[in-house]
């Protein structure tokens, strides 16, 4: 498999930035340098990653981008090609929709929409995809974790609340994210994944952050 090129979807946005430098900076992925933006920006327009100029495709002119996509893939001799996804709720099914009709795997890291309709397009392609709304494996990990304790123990905690039933125990479980450092290596990590599902063969088959941490 050759490198992997990431098309960033929802830049200018912060999440979407940040995703995209860290692609930019890495060795085993190639940024496009076109990507797709979101419905409040109607024209065509552009955004610096790095020292790179990446052109920007409102929704309405969606098909400008895979026809770009397309060219470049066969001028640049490109390896596998994803999307990552971090636009608006309100183009969730929309994006999803153009990216199955296209062929085009994808990682969801963006909340909102009709989440079923979500799956159940994927489903119903031959691409496959990464859906989450939350990339920071260490939350994903422990939201794991106590979902395990919950269905392996069911009567473990039956007497519990923040406090047990007699005061002589206390219990609770918190996390502490500071920045979004932690979403953008989950969503690297989500990307090598679906690549290699991909190189697999792997098509029509929805995925989660669970499945990204088994590996």
């Amino acid at each position: 498999m050759g490198k992997v090129t990431v098309v960033i979807s929802g830049l200018p946005g912060n999440m979407a930035t940040l995703v995209a430098n860290a692609v930019e900076q890495s060795e085993e992925f190639h940024l496009l340098d076109a990507g797709l933006t979101g419905p409040d920006i109607e024209e065509l327009t552009s955004v610096e990653i790095g020292d790179r100029k990446i052109r920007l495709c409102p929704p309405t002119r969606r098909l400008m981008l895979h026809q770009y996509i397309s060219y470049a893939r066969e001028q640049q001799k490109l390896g596998p090609i994803l999307i990552a996804d971090f636009s608006d709720p309100n183009a969730v099914n929309e994006n999803a929709q153009f990216y199955c009709r296209y062929g085009m795997p994808f990682v969801m890291g963006t909340t909102g929409g009709d989440r079923e309709l979500l799956k159940q397009t994927v489903e119903a392609s031959s691409v496959s995809a990464v859906i989450a709304p939350n990339m920071a494996a260490q939350v994903v990990a422990l939201q794991a974790a106590i979902e395990y304790m919950a269905e392996t123990f069911p009567d473990a905690f039956s007497d519990f609340d923040l406090i047990s039933l007699d005061e002589t125990m206390q219990f609770w479980i918190t996390n502490n994210i500071n920045g979004r450092m932690p979403y953008v290596l989950g969503t690297m990590k989500a990307i090598s994944f679906l690549a290699k599902q991909v190189e697999a063969g792997v098509r029509g088959k929805v995925f989660s952050m669970i499945d990204v941490l088994k590996g």
